[in-house]
């Protein structure tokens, strides 16, 4: 075994998810005390789809521990007993308003993972992450606002409902041809990354891959092929030994090519 090999095998390990239902322990919040990924508020969203195709990807959850970590106008001293995820809504979108929706219009669902801590797999604990996969096949094209709805359980207040904007389902497209490029559809998630990041994109057939890394000097530090299967793809790309820097990421399949930018941040 060559010394580049070593040292690739050192760096970088990539492997396809074939997990049913997500782990919260897939993200990693790099010292955050609470958060939201996929977060809009920094760029980031769900990764696009396409109608007609198989789609899966996971909202990750880091739960606050007092009211005023979302709400400033609420007292330090006001904690969070509980966050329930009640429901996603997409949006259909007029020239007058916006009507919102259950996300089963689109063909979606959420399912919710709290670790096992409540039969309620959509109760939430506090100071804790979790997630919730949104599966199922997209019906409708067109770019979908997304809001989720949630009732936090505070000291002293009771229930008290709250809503994060912001998200958007994209599935403007019928295939990677039409409309979405290859490069759309590839999302990387968490960039910057730490000890991992999770690299999903959906493939319309069982179709061979390339994944190449390459160091900002150009120079390739991982190449591996690997089988696809129709739907979401999920590859976990290992970073933990990577030296804090930037890398490319490029992604074959058939004509199509992604290239996408990973920051390592340790």
């Amino acid at each position: 075994m060559n010394k580049q090999l070593l040292s690739v095998l050192a760096f970088v390990a990539l492997s396809l998810s074939a997990s049913a239902q997500c782990n919260s322990a897939d993200y990693d919040w790099a010292g955050q005390t609470f958060g939201v990924s996929p977060n809009p508020v920094i760029g980031e969203n769900f990764a696009p789809g396409l109608q007609g195709v198989p789609y899966s990807d996971v909202l990750y959850v880091r739960t606050p521990t007092t009211a005023a970590d979302i709400d400033p106008t609420y007292p330090a001293f006001i904690t969070i007993n509980t966050i329930h995820l009640d429901a996603v809504f997409y949006g259909i979108v007029s020239a007058v308003d916006t009507t919102w929706a259950d996300l089963s219009g689109l063909g979606l669902s959420i399912a919710c993972n709290n670790n096992g801590e409540n039969p309620d797999p959509c109760l939430f604990g506090a100071g804790a992450g979790y997630c919730g996969d949104i599966a199922g096949t997209p019906n409708q094209t067109g770019v979908f606002p997304v809001k989720i709805a949630v009732t936090a359980n505070l000291l002293l207040l009771g229930d008290v409902p709250y809503e994060f904007t912001g998200f958007t389902l994209d599935f403007s497209g019928n295939s990677v041809s039409e409309g979405v490029t290859f490069s759309d559809v590839v999302k990387v998630s968490p960039n910057p990354a730490n000890e991992f990041t999770l690299v999903t994109f959906p493939m319309g057939s069982n179709e061979q891959a390339e994944v190449s890394v390459y160091n900002t000097m150009g120079q390739l530090v991982f190449s591996e092929k690997t089988m696809t299967t129709p739907g979401a793809n999920t590859y976990r790309l290992n970073t933990s030994n990577l030296p804090v820097g930037n890398y490319v990421a490029r992604l074959v399949s058939g004509k199509n090519v992604a290239e996408k930018l990973i920051q390592v941040q340790h």
